[in-house]
């Protein structure tokens, strides 16, 4: 194999060769559609900013697994600046009131503490179901309460109410949990990103009114991309929703695909990446 004016040569086996292969037919695809579409789209989502939660991949198929976890702003076009590392371990965060911070480390949900660089766990209740395999929070800013979403079992939805520091159970999913959670002010609805790779369309979105209950789901056309090593996210972004799938490192840089959702509807109005 050699390198030749940046492009690697090399047979179909070798993982470089194919990566670029799979981005220069992507750019070569991208570059026969519709310009003035593309614009608008662009046009669309440029202004809108949100702060993902970028991990560095930890999946089989990442040579540099490792690294802090970092909240980034973005917009749907890509990461316009790195903010604050959050300590090691944390997959998922949430801002309560006056931007307070919670995380999601070690099973279970906690308040972020710059100053030890630690998060501090919010002791379950006893009472109700064990924590088992918790994966998403969010924050109903409405109920000033901290929703948090396990798959462990049926899978349980959980409410801890900031004002008293009491847990309640709010809905049992049946074996339907999401992947991702994120409440929505505009339509006070918290939205669940639900995935299977085997179904037939492996990608859908599921809607939760004020008691938990599922209360309507729409399909999702996007990719299956789903590595266990890293989560799902899902954010409000506006009317609609911002959605960074899991990554995967090519040519040593971490790519994450990143979609703008209808809440509503499920149309997927926008389609780009995060790099870094």
């Amino acid at each position: 194999m050699r390198r030749r004016c940046g492009r690697v040569r090399g047979n179909a086996g070798n993982q470089d060769w194919l990566d670029q292969w799979v981005v220069g037919e992507a750019v070569r695809e991208g570059q026969i559609w519709n310009v003035q579409t593309r614009a608008n789209l662009v046009a669309s989502v440029q202004g809108d900013l949100f702060l993902p939660l970028l991990t560095p991949p930890n999946n089989p198929l990442s040579p540099t697994p490792g690294g802090l976890p970092q909240v980034a702003l973005a917009s749907p076009l890509g990461i316009v600046q790195p903010l604050v590392p959050l300590p090691g371990g944390v997959t998922n965060y949430a801002l309560g009131p006056n931007l307070l911070p919670f995380g999601l480390s070690s099973g279970g949900p906690g308040f972020l503490d710059f100053d030890s660089f630690g998060v501090t766990p919010i002791p379950p209740d006893p009472t109700l179901t064990p924590f088992s395999f918790v994966n998403a929070i969010t924050f109903d800013s409405l109920r000033n309460r901290l929703l948090v979403s396990s798959f462990g079992g049926g899978g349980v939805l959980y409410a801890f109410d900031l004002p008293t520091n009491q847990w309640s159970e709010l809905a049992n999913p049946n074996n339907d949990a999401p992947r991702a959670i994120a409440y929505h002010p505009v339509y006070d609805l918290t939205f669940g990103l639900r995935v299977d790779p085997y179904e037939p369309v492996p990608y859908s979105l599921h809607c939760y009114d004020a008691t938990g209950t599922l209360v309507g789901s729409v399909p999702l056309a996007l990719p299956v991309i789903d590595y266990d090593g890293e989560p799902q996210q899902l954010y409000a972004l506006g009317n609609r929703l911002a959605y960074s799938g899991p990554g995967r490192r090519i040519f040593g840089i971490a790519v994450r695909h990143c979609y703008v959702i209808e809440p509503l509807t499920g149309d997927v109005v926008y389609a780009g990446i995060l790099i870094g």
